[in-house]
């Protein structure tokens, strides 16, 4: 048993109980609706957007571990550190340490002691910490610590460092267990993902989707509960997170600019910024943050920017 409270306590179970879980079809944001903006909302409080990039990197998928690694993971931490070096104003977060420390003991030492600048700048920031990105929907809680401690233990004895913020964009299911553990490891909040389409459509028409999560059985202490940020829409990639219409999201995942291999299935490519466009396209984008702001409650907003390796 668990709840999630807002301004008010509510038993998830009681939920499930309610929804149908029929697979409707909410137009370009699947499992949707036409949302409307606002603007009144936005005079007296102003919008703020805090755009986190990211990579997630799965440790064997399509591919092995090491091929990855070769062909993906490598260049990807070796380029955010070098572009956070040369701007103080970038940001990056990491989750999976085991792909970490394998780069890490491939780099030489004044890359190393960037590393460690950035993590105390605030530039670089290690997610969970986990060795992976644990599955949670029907993992025994013995291996979700084991994999914790595997990351945790080799963050604190190379770079002296504990995660305090938990990101799950991949995991599949979510489990109060995760959060039960996470908070009793002193982490401050959870990002998730992976959430049936038809609770994710419940909580964002309830502006729920950010919540503070505790068990019910846990008499411990008076403090059991988690924050608890979802994402609302189908996936983690640019296409599907800076708003709900991914044509327009992916005119702004410019991994996707022609001629690249990568395109845009919804046939409208990303264009390079130039002084010509830039009026346009920012309001372009301005709309799609406005209109995902409209599913939370406060007027500060999370928009991830990163890629699906």
């Amino acid at each position: 048993m668990f709840k999630v409270i807002f301004k008010q306590e509510t038993d998830v179970e009681s939920i499930y109980r309610m929804i149908s879980f029929e697979n409707t079809d909410g137009g370009v944001w699947k499992q949707g609706w036409n949302i409307k903006v606002d603007k009144s909302r936005f005079k007296s409080q102003k919008l703020q957007i805090f755009v986190v990039p990211h990579s997630h990197n799965d440790p064997g998928w399509i591919k092995t571990f090491d091929q990855y690694y070769e062909t993906k993971t490598r260049n990807i931490l070796n380029s955010a550190i070098q572009k956070l070096s040369q701007n103080s104003n970038l940001t990056f977060i990491w989750a999976e340490v085991s792909y970490f420390s394998k780069w890490w003991d491939s780099i030489k030492d004044d890359l190393k002691k960037a590393v460690k600048t950035l993590l105390q700048k605030g530039q670089l920031e290690i997610v969970t910490g986990g060795w992976v990105m644990n599955d949670e929907a029907s993992s025994h809680y013995f291996s979700m610590l084991t994999q914790l401690i595997e990351g945790h233990e080799w963050l604190l004895e190379n770079l002296n460092y504990t995660p305090r913020h938990s990101w799950a964009i991949d995991q599949f299911g979510s489990s109060p267990t995760m959060a039960y553990l996470l908070k009793n490891m002193g982490f401050q909040g959870m990002v998730i993902q992976r959430v049936h389409y038809a609770i994710k459509r419940y909580l964002a028409q309830n502006k729920m989707l950010e919540f503070k999560w505790e068990q019910l059985w846990d008499t411990s202490s008076s403090d059991k509960s988690l924050i608890c940020h979802v994402e609302p829409f189908y996936s983690y990639d640019v296409p599907h997170t800076c708003g709900p219409d991914p044509k327009i999201c992916c005119q702004f995942d410019f991994e996707r600019l022609p001629p690249s291999r990568i395109n845009c299935p919804w046939k409208i490519p990303p264009q390079k910024i130039t002084n010509d466009n830039v009026a346009f396209k920012s309001a372009l984008l301005l709309e799609q943050y406005q209109k995902k702001a409209m599913l939370y409650r406060t007027n500060k907003l999370l928009v991830p920017l990163g890629i699906v390796n």
